[in-house]
């Protein structure tokens, strides 16, 4: 068996057109039919590779006509191949096919058919898996929990997700890293800034430590909420614990003195940023010009694009595009070619423009 195993893993990766998955399927139905289960499943394991995703999908409708399936293990690979290449809703017409199979799933295949259901923003439909999960005594743990929290903080149904998160404590499940910092962002977006605070005393209480994520959110929050002053605690926090600003950080920070009016504060972090090599994304800058242009602040948003550009940042479309809309706005159509000049230099185009 270990040999067929090793010649059926070669024949599979070679790159011989007769050694297709579908054609030694075939070729084995047809001359060793008594052992075309195990065959099967076997071939169909050395499809579950990223790079195989479809050729699997293609051998598993193969199987399943010739009246065939595999394992429950083989299925949840697949499972976890069509998640992690965003093909959600064929995930989750891959389980229902597991369900009426009469196979009975697992954790990992609920938790699989979960989160394709909270991708495709299906919440109602990932509850009652949930639901189908428990009357099936297949008892959640903490990464459906997390799932469905994801799921109800973008949806900003905060007291349903409390609601969860207590359900989630009372199964005495332990929160993770990963509940907390959901949970956390989900307030602050909301501006819940009671219940993100409160969550962060309670990871302390309880010994999980915070990630950047955790500090990023709650500095987030409170520059929605315009509150600096408590950014600083929270900065002072967060380095304490080891953590450096990021990029991503610094653009949250640079938005709320943006948001406060306080364009010389904006202006020092970056120099102050960019003194500590830290690095910018495009997205990151992107925010943070946009924010300087729609209140007119165009000398300030030039200001910091130059500053980016001396210490080797290279701009994109979208930069360029929001000064030039910044010009365009404030009615300085000179000063507007001029940036498109300057973008054509760097061979970009403005939008609109083939």
């Amino acid at each position: 068996m270990e040999n067929a195993h090793r010649l059926i893993k070669t024949l599979v990766h070679s790159k011989d057109p007769f050694s297709l998955p579908l054609d030694l399927f075939t070729l084995f139905a047809i001359s060793s039919p008594s052992m075309k289960p195990a065959f099967s499943d076997m071939l169909f394991s050395f499809c579950l590779e990223p790079k195989m995703t479809t050729k699997a999908t293609e051998l598993y409708a193969l199987m399943k006509k010739g009246g065939t399936f595999p394992s429950l293990v083989s299925l949840n690979m697949l499972l976890g191949l069509l998640v992690a290449s965003k093909q959600f809703q064929r995930t989750l017409d891959l389980f229902l096919e597991i369900v009426e199979s009469g196979i009975q799933p697992d954790r990992f295949t609920y938790g699989k058919a979960m989160l394709a259901a909270v991708k495709l923003g299906e919440l109602n439909r990932a509850f009652e898996l949930l639901n189908s999960m428990k009357n099936s005594r297949v008892s959640p743990k903490v990464f459906v929990y997390n799932v469905l929290l994801s799921g109800l903080c973008k949806k900003k149904r905060m007291r349903d997700a409390e609601k969860l998160f207590d359900e989630m404590l009372k199964r005495k499940l332990v929160p993770s890293l990963v509940t907390y910092n959901t949970l956390i962002d989900g307030y602050c977006k909301v501006g819940g800034l009671e219940g993100a605070f409160g969550l962060r005393a309670k990871m302390k209480a309880v010994n999980v430590a915070p990630s950047l994520v955790t500090f990023n959110s709650l500095l987030s929050g409170l520059c929605l909420a315009l509150r600096m002053d408590d950014e600083k605690r929270v900065l002072e926090e967060m380095e304490a614990c080891g953590f450096i600003p990021d990029g991503f950080t610094y653009s949250i920070l640079f938005d709320g003195n943006s948001r406060c009016g306080d364009d010389e504060a904006s202006l020092a972090l970056y120099e102050e940023a960019i003194g500590k090599g830290v690095g910018f994304n495009n997205c990151s800058c992107s925010i943070s010009l946009n924010g300087l242009c729609k209140k007119g602040k165009m000398e300030k948003a030039e200001e910091v694009l130059k500053k980016l550009i001396e210490n080797g940042f290279v701009p994109n479309e979208v930069m360029y595009n929001t000064i030039v809309n910044g010009f365009c706005q404030r009615g300085d159509v000179d000063k507007a070619i001029l940036t498109i000049e300057i973008m054509g230099s760097h061979g970009l185009q403005p939008k609109g423009e083939q």
